[in-house]
């Protein structure tokens, strides 16, 4: 007998029923943490990197919030990260882009995404220092 699966009884739920529930315990904590997730991102990423596709309600418009997200996406130069809300969670994309022309679309899993967004983070930050190093020597400040 497989020690994973329960023997259906009259007060236990069967090993389908289990697994049923759980992932439907699950799905709830996917969208839960999508939803937390695009929250982060939109408060914490500078506007000019990102673009939030929402619906507003006119209360929503009104108090100057964004209404119920429906995606967003994270701009690195020519590296695109999207993440789609829907009912059942995050669909997370990355998109090669040049000059505006998407060039790929590929739907990754989240732990492909969240590599490529630390990856896109990591280079964004040694971009940015080197950057401002250069500038501050341009301008005769501390080299």
């Amino acid at each position: 007998m497989d020690n994973n699966v329960f023997p259906p009884s009259d007060n236990q739920p069967s090993g389908f029923d289990m697994l049923a529930a759980a992932i439907r315990y699950d799905s709830a904590d996917i969208r839960a943490y999508g939803n937390v997730l695009v929250k982060t991102i939109t408060d914490l990423f500078p506007a000019s990197m990102l673009e939030i596709e929402s619906s507003q309600s006119l209360k929503d418009k009104l108090k100057g919030s964004l209404g119920v997200v429906k995606s967003v996406k994270i701009r690195f130069d020519d590296l695109v990260l999207s993440l789609a809300i829907e009912n059942s969670g995050p669909r997370p994309y990355v998109i090669k882009e040049v000059g505006k022309v998407i060039i790929s679309k590929k739907e990754v899993s989240m732990s492909e995404w969240t590599e490529n967004l630390h990856e896109a983070l990591d280079a964004a930050a040694i971009k940015n220092a080197e950057n401002a190093d250069a500038l501050r020597k341009l301008l005769g400040g501390d080299s």
